[in-house]
């Protein structure tokens, strides 16, 4: 009778449990043998729930029986309030489902988190013989599938580093970032992570176990009270930290008690701070940004973050919300990230410090604070709206470079303040040596994007596709895309369209693409710009030389070989306005209309092509030639329309001389087939009764120059 009576109370507690109906259960009876325990909740641990009690210690001793005896935490109910209590370990899956968790954030820690998921196995120190050890550094460079004498470390993810080997220095804060990669090793040796750098020694080579299965938790509702303790200049910790591999967070809600603000005057390191780990998901979960600003006044002294992310591979935010004014400071914070996914998330900041490999964000609205990386690897930004004046900004401080491939697909940039704006920003210090070299990416596809001006309808601020400095002092090399198009942009709200680019010398100026070992003479990149809604010329701005919307520096003279040598399309774009100074570039025009174009009397070292285009150029006072064209090749004229400059919609005979390369009835410059003559110069020679002669006609319809 007994033994059926201990049955039945066994099953019941163990059912019961499980539907999240707690009993109050002391812990010494939980330990004891007399229970057949499937899962823990806290009320068996004696949490008590009444805002007075530190529930954090039974929650802590109820994670450590758990983890000890691999049971799941089922505790689907109650509110919790957690104290003085850090470091509950979780390493057994937990379904909290509708639970509330207050945290006094008083009594936060420097580097003990509230909530700490943890591997059940210590980092490795990998120790090598000398043979092996330079046979992996060989092996460990950028392309690498493979490493054969790593296979003994399958399942696990390998840092390396050399501290005796600089990275990147940092500006504005000088600070080193020495040489370092991360990989997770499959079966046979195989390497998942792309490798970007490569070694010629280590101090220090780790393990860090991936596990053999996922680690859930689930649910959860976090009230935190917005103060953080003492006023130094340092970062504390809350919430959750993550070095386990393969754990999933999902169903959450963080944000402040009710009726309690943010008032802390130091940083946190991250509700979800996530570190030396492989393949983490968060998904469905609200987060909060803290406040940097307060009253107008920057408080806290530096960037203080929701998460946080170090050497982590593979990681997943899917569904994750975290917004808020531009008192905020952006909610991500990370160095060290690669494979980076973003899916249907709002944000209000994206942001990697230093180097992220591998970035993908679809389907997401990124807010006040933008997208800020740098990095490289593929780079893929989709059916995704930023509301700032950059969609991207690639950051000053570590050299604003990404050494891989843009692509920006269906995306639209909210235009926040009434200044200069871009898709792509990349501000550096052309002055500060980064140890590295920087530069604008291999290549750069950008297709459909809207600049939304509709909340400043009145802005005339020019909007860029892309910002490139315009000097370089130094002797370094910065790299350009060999492969750049911009394709379907346009701009709403505003009737002011984009510019395109300002170029610097091209002798400052390289590509990373295997054709810079052709001829110093042929083309090693490609330039297009399809289909773009340019901002309408000026005439004001245009007399002083400005308002371009292509401008390029002229090339040094004194300068040797140019190891950027473009081929540039402009289609599709009407308006048109561009300097192209004395530069080594091939230029197509096709289908536009063109209003002013500048080449320096030097020439271009190539030559200029244009198809089907209209030649409008604008009448300011018949001060100079609109189009000052000179090619050291050739330039030719196929199915094109010159007009003549009009001064309030009539044409004006005296300053037909504009168009540069023409003069009726006399001369005309360039190769020629089917070119016509606009409706307003045939309407003004009829007025003036001026006969066009059969010489000058046979010359528009086929003139070859050489002849």
């Amino acid at each position: 009778m007994t033994n059926k009576r201990l049955y039945s109370r066994r099953q019941a507690i163990t059912t019961l449990s499980a539907a999240g109906i707690l009993f109050p259960f002391h812990r010494s009876e939980v330990e004891s043998n007399n229970m057949d325990v499937h899962s823990v909740n806290y009320r068996m641990f004696g949490a008590v729930g009444d805002g007075q009690n530190d529930d954090g210690v039974q929650i802590k001793a109820a994670h450590a029986y758990a983890n000890a005896h691999r049971l799941p935490v089922i505790n689907l109910s109650g509110e919790y309030w957690i104290k003085e209590t850090n470091d509950i370990v979780i390493q057994e899956s937990v379904q909290w489902g509708g639970p509330v968790f207050h945290i006094d954030e008083r009594f936060n820690a420097r580097r003990e988190n509230r909530f700490k998921v943890v591997s059940r196995t210590a980092p490795i120190p990998i120790e090598l013989s000398a043979e092996t050890k330079q046979s992996v550094l060989s092996q460990i460079k950028p392309g690498v599938s493979i490493i054969p004498e790593l296979a003994p470390y399958k399942n696990c993810l390998l840092f390396i580093r050399d501290t005796n080997d600089l990275a990147t220095l940092r500006t504005g804060y000088l600070s080193t970032v020495p040489r370092q990669e991360f990989f997770y090793v499959e079966e046979h040796g195989r390497i998942i992570g792309n490798v970007a750098w490569s070694f010629k020694d280590y101090t220090e080579l780790t393990a860090y176990d991936a596990e053999t299965g996922y680690l859930t938790i689930d649910g959860g509702t976090f009230f935190l009270s917005g103060d953080n303790p003492g006023t130094e200049s340092t970062y504390w910790a809350s919430g959750f930290s993550i070095s386990r591999s393969r754990t999933v967070i999902r169903n959450q809600w963080v944000g402040l008690e009710k009726g309690r603000s943010d008032t802390s005057l130091t940083m946190r390191s991250g509700f979800y701070s996530i570190s030396n780990a492989y393949d983490i998901q968060l998904e469905n979960i609200r987060l909060l940004p803290w406040e940097i600003i307060r009253n107008g006044v920057r408080v806290v002294p530096e960037g203080t973050y929701g998460i946080m992310l170090g050497v982590v591979l593979n990681p997943v935010f899917r569904n994750i919300t975290a917004e808020g004014s531009s008192d905020h400071w952006g909610v991500f914070g990370s160095n060290l990230v690669k494979n980076f996914r973003i899916e249907r998330c709002q944000l209000n900041r994206v942001d990697v410090h230093f180097h992220c490999w591998n970035l993908t964000i679809v389907d997401s609205q990124i807010g006040y604070k933008g997208i800020t990386f740098t990095g490289g690897g593929e780079m893929l930004i989709e059916n995704t709206t930023v509301t700032g004046n950059n969609i991207v900004s690639f950051r000053y401080d570590y050299g604003a470079y990404w050494d891989g491939h843009i692509r920006i697909r269906h995306c639209r940039l909210k235009l926040l303040a009434p200044r200069s704006a871009s898709i792509l920003n990349f501000n550096l210090d052309l002055n500060h040596d980064y140890k590295h070299l920087v530069g604008f990416g291999r290549t750069i596809h950008i297709e459909d994007v809207v600049f939304d001006a509709s909340s400043l309808p009145q802005s005339d601020e020019p909007l860029w596709l892309m910002s490139v400095p315009q000097s370089d002092e130094r002797s370094q090399m910065v790299y350009f895309p060999y492969d750049c198009v911009f394709k379907d942009i346009w701009v709403e709200g505003r009737s002011q369209g984009v510019r395109l680019m300002r170029l610097p010398d091209f002798s400052k100026l390289c590509t990373l693409s295997s054709t810079d070992a052709r001829s110093g003479h042929q083309p090693n990149a490609r330039l297009v710009f399809s289909n773009i809604s340019l901002e309408k010329p000026d005439e004001e701005k245009l007399k002083t030389g400005g308002a371009f919307h292509l401008q390029i520096a002229s090339r040094n003279v004194q300068a040797e070989e140019i190891l950027y040598r473009p081929d540039i399309t402009i289609e599709r774009c009407n308006d048109f306005v561009g300097d192209f100074g004395n530069q080594q570039m091939n230029i197509d025009f096709d289908h536009c209309s063109l209003t002013k174009i500048v080449v320096s009397k030097d020439k271009i070292k190539g030559n200029m092509r244009f198809n089907f285009c209209r030649f409008l150029p604008m009448g300011y006072d018949g001060a100079e030639c609109a189009f000052q064209l000179e090619a050291e090749q050739f330039i030719e004229f196929l199915c094109c329309e010159l007009n003549a400059p009009e001064k309030d919609g009539i044409a004006i005979p005296e300053w037909l001389d504009q168009l540069g390369f023409v003069k009726i009835n006399q001369s005309l410059r360039f190769n020629h087939l089917h070119t016509r003559l606009g409706a307003n110069i045939v309407s003004m020679l009829q007025k003036q009764g001026i006969k066009l002669n059969n010489d000058f006609l046979a010359k528009l319809q086929n003139q070859f120059e050489l002849s």
